[in-house]
């Protein structure tokens, strides 16, 4: 990443990672217990540090003369942490801001240069969220379907209010996907039991280049209308909802079902409903 300038703050930009904030820098911030730091922060970016990285407060940062100014972005972005504000709202306008506030140069191979530059760091940035988004995600799969679960099911509870009215309820779900080596044999198991009503055939046939007249015809005549054109693929399926939804009935129901010719997965997951 780019050195940050004199007195500016040394955290990445959220917006291009791989250049520093920059803005006037009032805290030390570091990591004592695996000896990283220490950084001089921002307010802003002191204060997401210290909430939500771990990071300590190591005491003010010492300059002959800091003038923190923060703009309308930046006032935002600080009021988002302290007060929770919509992030949606603080990206978009921070997004504005950087649009208006970008120098351009005027050369036109140092607007290409910049340009470029520009790109690859968004292309980086993009990256690493959707990175974050899949690690966070992740990490909210194992809360919602192992670890709260788990904890509530030690204190033998399924229902538990938190401080805010936020309603916690451990409940099953269903998850399930026929094995593509066991589709015949699942849907004869289907038809034999009368569950063929949840089947969907699937007919798809393929015309040489420029045989619209021939695919027009075929569709009132269906088969047979021309032998060296025509060669149905037909295939049978269940739609994933609708196999779901089946699965669930008929294991609340009592019903036999051979699990693992349908794929079927029984979990528990934690849900919320917020207050109203």
């Amino acid at each position: 990443m780019i050195e940050a300038k004199p007195g500016g703050c040394q955290e990445s930009n959220f917006l291009i990672p791989t250049l520093p904030c920059n803005k006037p820098a009032v805290k030390m911030i570091g990591w004592p217990t695996r000896n990283e730091g220490p950084y001089r922060m921002c307010e802003m970016c002191a204060d997401h540090s210290v909430r939500n990285r771990g990071a300590t407060d190591l005491g003010p940062f010492e300059a002959e003369q800091v003038v923190v100014d923060y703009g309308q972005t930046e006032a935002r972005l600080l009021a988002h942490h302290m007060e929770n504000e919509s992030m949606e709202d603080v990206l978009a306008m921070a997004a504005a801001d950087a649009a208006v506030e970008e120098k351009i140069p005027e050369d036109m191979l140092d607007r290409i240069r910049h340009f470029g530059q520009k790109q690859r760091a968004l292309v980086k940035a993009i990256a690493d969220l959707e990175n974050t988004l899949t690690m966070t995600k992740e990490q909210l799969r194992r809360v919602m379907e192992q670890d709260l679960p788990e904890a509530m099911d030690d204190v033998r509870m399924t229902k538990f209010v938190l401080d805010d009215g936020t309603t916690i309820t451990v409940k099953p779900f269903y998850a399930a996907s026929i094995p593509e080596d066991r589709k015949e044999e699942a849907f004869d198991w289907l038809k034999e039991h009368d569950f063929d009503g949840m089947i969907k055939a699937d007919v798809k046939v393929s015309f040489g280049k420029g045989e619209f007249e021939i695919a027009k015809s075929f569709v009132e005549f269906i088969r047979g209308f021309n032998e060296k054109a025509i060669d149905p693929e037909y295939k049978e399926n269940v739609h994933w909802q609708t196999l779901r939804a089946w699965v669930k009935e008929q294991i609340e129901g009592g019903h036999p079902l051979p699990l693992d010719m349908f794929g079927v997965f029984v979990g528990r997951k934690a849900e919320l409903k917020l207050p109203k």
